[in-house]
């Protein structure tokens, strides 16, 4: 009997000893794996041993796995690297893992994590968590920090000397001091509550992202190896970027700057200016520019003939009262509605595939450019004076297009001819008509010709008569086009009832 309990407890220790040696490791996917590694399970069993754990020094990869506890994980204390990134984790324990250079985590649910003993880092990802805070004062070695997409009120770098790329964006942050990391190349720190933000001391910088904060000031002088500066709806009253000159990105839209110096910066390839309030803009030195929004501001005047690589022109809701494209021969997109045109000519413009002139004053608009049937918009809406459209072909014109009913297709408008100042005195009565028409001339002037063209551009009628009878017309919209004897030209809009 009594060998029988000896017996019993000797297997009950052994079981426990050998349960000792295993890995506790409570979340199944993880497990499977641990595993299906054979780097880590070397003796191919169903357990992970303690001193299979022990002797690994790779990379623990378990993303996108739906882990939600990575218990387990402290007996890997030779792990240099973790990626563990999109699964269900809230709580992630890599105090016993001290010689990891390499943690990414990103995309969990963390609230916290404590890397006080993780002084080899660096490289740590752990944006699009919930973190309200983060201690890196002991990770020294850092490179590069990803915290973005957290609720982090404070972040404190100045422990982080070598600090190489900083995303701090879009967290609750209302100051930030980057003094310290002057080998800082990457600043991304927008989308938070900045008032300042003194970037002084990181003359290695070649990208500032420092949008949607509010920023009222921001010196760049001393970045001169900027390449990317992205200051975007801020506070800003005023910009000088005269020394980054290596610039090739500037955003610094919604903002309210009165002025803007770009002369220095001939490199930039994409300039986004719009809604500020820019009275003037001189773009000549900007050979290089390939995409210019300066739309939203207060522009009256606009010369682009030097950007002759521009793809993308939008300069609506200006003053602009003429604006000349014919060397953007690149143009696939000129959005320059909401000014006060009076004339557009894009004959030039081969590539053009999109074209917004609604709401100006054009009297004449030339799209003859022989690509018409490339062009997918054209919208020229709401111009009071504008009664024809001279296009490559009257009978393949873009379902997609939108003009006004009473303006005309035709491929030759003959625009250019019509005296504004007798196009004015001439009147023609009754409008809308059923029968007869009458066309009234000024003192001293007489009828050499009177055509009627329906709204496609096609000639109906042709008299020398001051009456022209419409009762054989359709009902609709038709141009009347009177040329007097001393050959000046009128066009006026005729509605037939």
């Amino acid at each position: 009997m009594k060998k029988n309990y000896l017996l019993l407890l000797l297997l009950f220790c052994l079981s426990m000893l050998i349960k000792a040696q295993n890995v506790n490791i409570p979340d199944a996917n993880f497990k499977a794996y641990l595993i299906g590694n054979t780097q880590i399970n070397t003796n191919g069993d169903s357990e992970i041993q303690v001193s299979e754990a022990e002797s690994f020094t790779g990379t623990i990869y378990v993303s996108y796995r739906e882990i939600s506890d990575l218990t387990g994980i402290e007996a890997f204390v030779e792990l240099t690297e973790l990626d563990c990134h999109n699964n269900s984790l809230t709580s992630l324990d890599v105090s016993k893992n001290t010689k990891l250079t390499r943690l990414w985590c990103y995309v969990n649910q963390l609230t916290s994590l404590d890397l006080s003993k993780n002084t080899e880092l660096t490289d740590l990802l752990c944006h699009n968590n919930s973190l309200t805070s983060l201690d890196v004062s002991q990770n020294t070695e850092l490179i590069r920090l990803r915290c973005k997409g957290n609720s982090l009120t404070s972040l404190d770098v100045s422990q982080n000397t070598e600090l190489i790329r900083l995303r701090c964006d879009d967290n609750q942050l209302t100051s930030l001091d980057v003094s310290q990391n002057t080998e800082l190349t990457y600043l991304f720190c927008h989308i938070n509550s900045l008032t300042s933000l003194d970037v002084s001391q990181n003359t290695e910088l070649t990208v500032l992202y420092c949008h949607n904060n509010s920023l009222t000031s921001l010196d760049v002088s001393q970045n001169t190896e900027l390449t990317e500066l992205i200051c975007r709806v801020n506070s800003l009253t005023s910009l000088d970027v005269s020394q980054n000159t290596e610039l090739t990105q500037l955003w610094c839209s919604f903002n309210s700057l009165t002025s803007l110096d770009v002369s220095q910066n001939t490199e930039l390839i994409e300039l986004w200016c719009h809604n500020n309030s820019l009275t003037s803009l001189d773009v000549s030195q900007n050979t290089e520019l390939t995409y210019l929004d300066c739309s939203d501001n207060y522009l009256m005047s606009l010369d682009v003939s030097q950007n002759t690589e521009l793809t993308h022109l939008w300069c609506d809701h200006n003053q602009l009262t003429s604006l000349d494209v014919s060397q953007n021969t690149e143009l696939t997109e000129l959005i320059c509605r909401v000014n006060s045109l009076t004339s557009l000519d894009v004959s030039q413009n081969t590539e053009l595939t999109h074209l917004w002139c609604s709401r100006n004053q054009l009297t004449s608009l030339d799209l003859k450019n022989g690509s018409n049937r490339n062009m997918q918009t054209m919208l020229s809406f709401d111009n009071e004076d504008l009664t024809c459209i001279q296009v490559d072909d009257v009978n393949n014109i873009p379902h997609s297009w939108g003009k006004d009913d009473t303006v005309s297709y035709s491929e030759n408008c003959e625009t250019a001819s019509i005296d504004k100042v007798f196009n004015t005195n001439v009147s023609i009565a009754p409008n809308p008509v059923n029968n007869q028409l009458t066309v009234s001339l000024p003192i001293l002037s007489e009828i050499k010709r009177v055509e009627v063209y329906s709204v496609l551009g096609n000639k109906i009628s042709e008299t020398k008569k001051s009456a022209i009878d419409f009762s054989g017309f359709s009902k609709g919209v038709y141009l009347v086009k009177i040329e007097s004897k001393d050959n000046k030209v009128a066009l006026k809009k005729v509605i037939k009832n």
